[in-house]
């Protein structure tokens, strides 16, 4: 029941407000008071078949685990199918009927007025906006500092070593970036990295070990301070805009002259 309730606001959050499932009762209301309006008993066909899918499909993405908001996409395209429908059925006017659909397409001013009382960390957004101006302006990130970094300081055969995975780091340059959890190299790699660069999971870094601190030395560059999960494909996460603030970053470089690459 809770994951269904957070389900239920975090869709009228994002996807549609649910005051627009008020349109078809309002219909019914009127057609029960003589007034020429299609109440619930006269949809089409396709409007049944459609609102039979809402709650099927919702059942089944309580039962997966986990919680996420990409799992309510295909229910995006039938209510927005349903709400434009009801829209300009129900709503008298034309202009307004209108009016309607731009303030929803442009704004979230119908999500917070439906349930603002359990609003929660939500706030009023403009989403067309924050996302052209996210795309339209630099995006200064921690993966995008290491890298620069690499570039210009690494050479094409040396190796990175990180105890993760490290795909976008791998992704973005041409060196050899191994996972320190997965893979034993075979020789000192000429970069350790003690955190991360590209994970989305705040670790603690892990320390050098003693027996390897004569073969390193510590170097220290600043990274913007962007949050880790900040591309994660959850509104209330994703991060649109980049940060100013920097952090420190350490990596371990093998230090020059060092002749045997095979760990002690």
């Amino acid at each position: 029941m809770g994951k269904a309730w957070n389900y239920v606001v975090e869709f009228n959050f994002h996807f549609i407000p649910l005051c627009f499932l008020l349109l078809p009762l309002i219909g019914w209301i009127r057609a029960g008071r003589g007034k020429p309006a299609v109440g619930l008993d006269g949809m089409e066909r396709w409007e049944q078949f459609l609102l039979l899918l809402l709650p099927s499909y919702f059942a089944i993405i309580l039962v997966a685990p986990g919680f996420y908001l990409r799992y309510l996409l295909p229910l995006l395209p039938i209510m927005c199918l349903l709400a434009a429908a009801w829209t300009f059925r129900y709503v008298k006017w034309r202009a307004l009927a209108v009016a309607v659909i731009a303030i929803q397409d442009l704004s979230n001013a119908f999500a917070l007025v439906t349930a603002y009382p359990v609003r929660g960390a939500h706030t009023f957004r403009v989403p067309l906006w924050n996302y052209l101006h996210g795309i339209a302006t630099p995006y200064p990130e921690r993966l995008a500092d290491v890298v620069d970094f690499f570039k210009r300081e690494a050479h094409p055969k040396d190796m990175i070593m990180s105890f993760d995975p490290e795909m976008p780091l791998r992704f973005y340059t041409r060196f050899a970036v191994i996972d320190g959890v997965l893979v034993a190299p075979g020789r000192l790699p000429e970069w350790i990295l003690p955190n991360s660069a590209s994970g989305i999971y705040v670790q603690e870094p892990v320390a050098l070990p003693d027996f390897l601190k004569p073969y390193y030395e510590t170097i220290t560059i600043q990274v913007h301070d962007s949050v880790r999960w900040g591309s994660i494909p959850e509104p209330d996460i994703y991060q649109y805009q980049g940060v100013q603030t920097r952090v420190p970053f350490v990596i371990y470089h093998l230090k020059a002259g060092t002749n045997d690459h095979r760990p002690p």
